[in-house]
């Protein structure tokens, strides 16, 4: 018996809030889209965070945000990267806010996740709100799946292997390939990272 092959417009790797987005917003282009995680959806650091959001505004200016933000990383942090984040925030909490997350600003830096109507952690609230999308028809979410091989093609990424928990060896085809694995704070002694966040997506 053969591998066993899917295919797609999109392949996203990577299940938290990153992830997530990046596939409702291909599904909402048009694509089909295959998301998947090494675990459970609702898994990861996404479902850790503590609920309070840095985020600049008029009072907090970008610049100011940026400089923080380096600092607190000890400038290994990518200063691009920094400033995309820096420029968007305000943009992106609402994006969150219109998938039906509960945020709320309080004082001048910082969205919370409102949890007064509800027992759960703040993460949880947060992507159980953002998986509700995923259960578009252009979405198929595939948990327990773990890439082993980007499938490259004159240089791009055109589709992945990776190995799923019920079927064995899969290939996914597709014309895009999205990386939101996260970082590899999971390798460190002490940390408050998901275990399994070991930076596996690093290449």
């Amino acid at each position: 018996m053969g591998m066993k092959e899917i295919d797609a417009d999109v392949l996203v790797v990577g299940s938290g809030v990153a992830g997530v987005m990046a596939a409702v917003k291909a599904a909402r282009m048009g694509c089909t889209v295959v998301l998947v995680s090494k675990v459970s959806m609702r898994s990861g650091n996404s479902v850790l965070v503590g609920g309070g959001l840095l985020v600049p505004s008029k009072d907090f200016p970008p610049d100011e945000y940026v400089n923080l933000v380096l600092e607190a990383g000890k400038k290994i942090n990518d200063a691009k990267l920094v400033r995309i984040l820096a420029e968007r925030g305000e943009a992106m909490m609402r994006a969150l806010r219109e998938m039906g997350v509960p945020l709320e600003r309080r004082g001048e830096r910082h969205w919370w996740v409102n949890m007064v109507s509800s027992e759960r952690a703040p993460g949880i609230l947060l992507m159980d709100a953002l998986l509700e999308h995923i259960k578009d028809e252009r979405i198929t979410a595939l948990p327990w799946f773990s890439i082993i091989e980007l499938v490259m093609n004159e240089g791009r990424a055109s589709g992945a292997v990776g190995v799923s928990r019920d079927e064995g060896q899969v290939l996914i085809d597709t014309k895009s390939v999205v990386l939101a694995t996260g970082g590899g704070g999971g390798i460190y002694r002490r940390h408050d990272n998901h275990r399994r966040i070991i930076g596996d997506g690093i290449g």
